[in-house]
């Protein structure tokens, strides 16, 4: 389906954020209260779905390569008119968002890759730094928010900061995993954070001085990662 025209494409990414949301939690079902019992209710309310982490290794190492490439061409033009500008948002929010799903509760391997990680952070960066046109997006400003290029916004800036404050700064790394994240986390704090912060700030030096148009969940993950920096 990744491989077909636009319609089949679509299905395709539909299908490939499923998958990568399944990966990422599934709500308890709380047991029935029989009498003279009380029913079991956990206090952690969700659980792994792929507890040994075996299906994410294979996602992130044959499903996400088919992913990068999808979204880097939906990326290269610059559509003006509404309609094309929503389509080209609507399918790199799907991309999106599977790679965000992907990246909640581990990095494989495959993630902390060089030929995975820079052509995905520079991805994400260049989502970040694409201006959004007032004329292809809804004059309604509530609308506007929920066009699927904001959320695109939203989720390009989620996964860098998920990225560097889980798994990329050796500060707030927790002790048990300095094993697993340590190297990666030396590697991305020297070499890809600082590109984070330059994106950051040439966006907001863009929204104060020049008055571009940013979703507001997008500008809360940019003050986010302001204060954990």
């Amino acid at each position: 389906m990744l491989a077909g025209d636009e319609g089949q494409v679509e299905a395709g990414l539909r299908a490939s954020m499923a998958v990568f949301s399944s990966m990422r939690c599934v709500p308890f079902l709380r047991s029935t209260q029989k009498r003279g019992t009380y029913g079991r209710i956990p206090q952690n309310r969700f659980a792994y779905r792929d507890e040994t982490g075996n299906n994410l290794v294979q996602l992130a190492t044959h499903l996400l390569p088919l992913l990068l490439p999808l979204a880097q061409k939906i990326l290269a033009p610059t559509p003006t008119d509404p309609a094309s500008f929503t389509v080209q948002g609507t399918l790199l929010r799907l991309i999106l968002k599977s790679y965000k799903h992907s990246i909640i509760h581990t990095l494989t391997p495959a993630h902390q890759a060089g030929n995975s990680l820079v052509p995905w952070g520079t991805l994400l960066l260049t989502v970040v730094q694409r201006p959004l046109p007032l004329s292809a997006l809804p004059e309604d400003l509530d609308a506007r928010e929920k066009h699927p290029w904001a959320r695109s916004k939203k989720w390009a800036c989620w996964s860098l900061n998920k990225l560097f404050s889980r798994y990329g700064s050796p500060t707030q790394l927790p002790k048990n995993m300095v094993k697993e994240y340590g190297a990666f986390a030396e590697r991305f704090v020297n070499q890809f954070a600082p590109e984070i912060i330059k994106a950051y700030l040439d966006a907001v030096e863009k929204m104060v001085a020049h008055g571009e148009w940013w979703p507001r969940k997008g500008k809360y993950q940019i003050l986010c990662f302001f204060e954990e920096w």
